[in-house]
């Protein structure tokens, strides 16, 4: 379990101090609440779902708007802070489980919103490997992946990819961005997405902004999307996406901004350091 403990972690603890989840937005008895170390307190009263896979696939931390959860434990798997989540490659027998979020009244682009977890690499980077970090959907999609390399958009080598597309009255988006995109097997990476206005996306990698989309045509509406799907099968090519493991989704109800998510990146990076809390396992 992530619980808090008392050790000669002091720095790191100092440094994710004013983080540490305040208990006004949660029902679990006061005693437990010291469990959430990685939920800042700032965010507390705007949190609506928190799943770090502790308890099993079917039993977030937090998940005050009732978000149905569904997905498939592969194994038990280690996370970025104690037990993760294994989305696998569809291969052998296997079939692709991504962690599949449904809410009309969370999950809705036309509301502030921010969305974001760990994730981990879980196999060599290839030129040609495939993975999506992000897939929002309803009436069409908003994702955020990695897409090796393939005709389709003359992508010529692993690149990431931002998309909002199949929206009626949105003009379509596309956009390949920043270059080379080539993860190290195992290394632990964050991902964040905000909606703002209903009309505008930020993209984080690594708590640094990376793109921001404003939406054409009109602005998001109510209905447009109500499912997430973390690990969603991407490949436009028509190859296997690559194995992976995430871990610490949070949801908030707000668009976090730039420092917030840095900040969060920064702090829970050096927890993980001095891996803080200890985990047994």
């Amino acid at each position: 379990m992530k619980m808090l403990w008392t050790a000669t972690c002091a720095a790191a603890v100092v440094i994710f101090a004013a983080m540490i989840a305040a208990p006004s937005a949660f029902t679990q008895p006061p005693e437990e609440r010291a469990q959430f170390l990685y939920l800042p307190a700032a965010w507390a009263d705007r949190v609506v779902f928190y799943h770090s896979f502790e308890q099993g696939v079917d039993k977030p931390e937090v998940n005050t708007a009732g978000v149905r959860v569904t997905g498939h434990f592969p194994g038990d798997v280690e996370g970025f802070a104690g037990r993760g989540y294994r989305v696998q490659k569809p291969e052998g027998g296997l079939k692709r489980n991504p962690l599949t979020l449904d809410s009309a009244e969370v999950l809705s682009a036309h509301r502030p919103l921010t969305i974001m977890h760990w994730w981990r690499l879980d196999e060599e980077m290839q030129d040609d490997l495939t993975f999506c970090l992000i897939y929002l959907q309803g009436r069409g999609w908003i994702s955020n992946a990695v897409h090796g390399k393939a005709e389709w958009c003359g992508l010529r080598e692993p690149t990431y990819i931002s998309q909002v597309h199949g929206f009626s009255g949105i003009r379509n988006y596309n956009n390949p961005w920043g270059g080379r995109a080539f993860p190290e097997r195992g290394a632990w990476h964050h991902v964040a997405m905000t909606f703002s206005g209903a009309s505008t996306i930020r993209v984080y990698w690594d708590g640094r902004l990376r793109e921001t989309i404003a939406v054409r045509g009109r602005e998001f509406a109510p209905g447009d999307t109500s499912q997430l799907l973390l690990g969603a099968q991407y490949s436009r090519a028509g190859k296997p996406d690559a194995s992976m493991t995430i871990d610490e989704v949070i949801i908030v109800n707000r668009a976090l901004n730039a420092d917030e998510i840095s900040q969060y990146v920064k702090s829970a990076g050096k927890l993980k350091e001095v891996n803080f809390p200890h985990r047994e396992r």
